[in-house]
């Protein structure tokens, strides 16, 4: 090793002394057989001093790491006499990974002949460890999602397979597109584009649902979060976005939209006056059958349960009525029924009770049907 300059031989004594108690320290020929170490290194390496002496050095590489051409330029450096430092992966003895940082230097003896390596090294695993777990996040998140990035004025940069994929574009297709021209000009949802995109710029993170929609391709459904990417100095310097394919869940929603619409249309369109109440008995829903048949609007009916249409003279029938509905099971019956003006009319009446998953009664669908004409036969039929 070369001399300390301007101290003196006693003080560069005192000096390794240090740094080998505050470091790990090792040692070994041109062939890798390990000479010496001290017990910072021996400790970090899991390996006893006896253990490490006649070991080579390859022995705490992965096996894989030895066929690199990393570990190849490793000795390379080295054997020309240059220093080697950096931060490097090794193996203890029971084949855990740890990390060191190292400065691996040759030493010659007086001849000017290779003599054997040294090296002084830091355990910085703990440093490293919290890193490669976010890589192996990130690796798992391009795996498994679709990723894009864009530039702080929204040009497309890069994509991952999947966001490819899916899009079936390619990076060079895409490149220097703004956000809008690949996924629409509804990025932004109800806001305008513009202060969505100054809202992300501005370190904020938004979700969007979008929908591609491309000649060539069927309409593709993304749900996506827009997340802004930091420089060192703090400042945003492009934006991410992540995205999962939700394309056969939003054509099942569109589908489950299309079906209650029409169930709704059905309802509204129906000869018979529906009411919904729930469990408490309060009206959340009638038809415009229920409001031309008795003649109340909605509003007055919204939040009651709807007995403003049935005579003093049905307090039995309405008993019975909850009887039947309290061992949840449908409920059918006749009843003079009054209108807001005080007209009487003949209904059959229908309540259906509706279950939650868990088996709880939660609403129930009233049905009213006027079978007045049908009385008046049947008096005149008499």
């Amino acid at each position: 090793m070369r001399p300390i300059p301007n101290i003196s031989k006693s003080d560069q004594q005192e000096v390794l002394k240090a740094m080998n108690s505050a470091t790990a320290y090792i040692e070994f020929d041109m062939n890798g057989i390990i000479l010496n170490a001290n017990k910072n290194y021996a400790a970090m390496s899991g390996y006893t001093l006896k253990e490490l002496l006649g070991r080579n050095i390859k022995n705490l590489w992965h096996s894989g790491d030895l066929i690199s051409p990393a570990y190849a330029d490793f000795w390379s450096k080295l054997k020309q006499g240059k220093i080697s430092g950096g931060t490097f992966k090794r193996q203890s003895k029971d084949g855990k990974t740890f990390w060191v940082k190292a400065v691996y230097q040759l030493l010659r003896n007086p001849q000017g002949t290779s003599e054997k390596i040294i090296a002084f090294c830091t355990d910085v695993t703990d440093q490293i460890r919290p890193l490669e777990e976010k890589l192996v996040r990130l690796d798992a998140v391009d795996r498994s999602l679709l990723t894009a990035s864009y530039s702080l004025n929204g040009e497309f940069l890069e994509g991952n397979e999947n966001f490819l994929s899916t899009l079936d574009c390619t990076e060079q297709e895409l490149s220097g597109k703004h956000l809008t021209q690949i996924l629409g000009n509804d990025v932004g949802g109800q806001e305008s584009f513009a202060d969505f995109w100054a809202f992300v710029r501005a370190g904020h993170t938004a979700s969007r649902r979008l929908c591609r929609i491309s000649p060539d391709t069927a309409p593709i459904w993304l749900d996506s979060v827009f997340t802004p990417v930091f420089n060192s100095n703090g400042h945003v310097e492009k934006i991410i976005q992540i995205s999962s394919d939700v394309t056969p869940l939003a054509e099942s929603e569109s589908d489950r939209d299309s079906l209650l619409s029409l169930f709704s249309n059905i309802i509204d369109n129906s000869g018979s006056a529906i009411a919904i109440t729930t469990n408490s008995n309060k009206t959340i829903y009638t038809n415009k059958t229920y409001t031309d048949m008795f003649g109340y609007t909605a509003e007055e009916i919204l939040g009651k349960f709807p007995t403003v249409i049935f005579g003093p003279e049905e307090k039995h029938f309405l008993g019975e009525m909850r009887k039947q509905l309290a061992t949840n099971t449908p409920f059918s019956g006749k009843i003079v029924g009054y209108c807001k003006n005080g007209d009487r009319m003949w209904l059959f009446v229908r309540a259906v009770p509706i279950f939650s998953p868990e088996g709880k009664r939660e609403y129930l669908v009233n049905i009213f049907t006027d079978i007045t004409e049908m009385k008046l036969y049947e008096s005149l039929q008499s």
